[in-house]
């Protein structure tokens, strides 16, 4: 998948840009503006496009995510268009500093640094322990196996494109609350 970067940017883009246009919605809820679209592009992405490639060889499914890589950057670039931006920082999600010198980290820093080993041990907990998580590594494995023991490998596919869509989101958003 050449996409997975570019399947965040999107969404990301479009939370950012809730909270510093003159809607000024919170971080919190550019979070969750940002989740939804996640998931909603996630499922689009899977359903209008890669079902298509399903029967094809995986080097034309590769090809394809090149393009739709290219057609969610430019997404993400002209989504700002649609917005009155006075300028500014994406805000902060909490007020609080903390201080090792010489550096200060911020609300968003702290967030990141709590989110993101959540997110790890969530997602190892969820492929180990769930049974969608396993069917998901059987298929990985082998498809058509998977497919003969009755594991429904469409849905597993959208849930696949879902995750790596709202992690890549989830990169890109909090990375854009640090940097800016």
């Amino acid at each position: 998948n050449f996409a997975a970067g570019d399947l965040g940017a999107m969404p990301a883009t479009l939370a950012v840009l809730f909270t510093v246009s003159t809607l000024g919605l919170s971080w919190w809820a550019g979070l969750a503006i940002g989740l939804a679209a996640a998931i909603g592009l996630g499922v689009v992405i899977e359903i209008v496009i890669v079902r298509r490639f399903t029967r094809s060889p995986r080097l034309v499914l590769s090809v394809a995510t090149i393009g739709l890589a290219q057609v969610l950057a430019a997404g993400a670039l002209l989504l700002p268009r649609w917005f009155t931006l006075p300028g500014g920082t994406p805000p902060s999600p909490f007020d609080l500093d903390v201080t090792i010198a010489p550096i200060t980290f911020g609300g968003a820093d702290i967030v990141a640094v709590v989110v993101i080993p959540l997110v790890f041990v969530g997602l190892a907990l969820f492929l180990t322990r769930s049974n969608v998580g396993i069917a998901v590594r059987a298929g990985a494995e082998r498809a058509d196996r998977a497919a003969t023991l009755g594991i429904p490998m469409r849905r597993l596919n959208t849930v696949v494109w879902v995750l790596a869509t709202v992690l890549a989101f989830l990169a890109v958003y909090l990375r854009a609350g640090i940097v800016g």
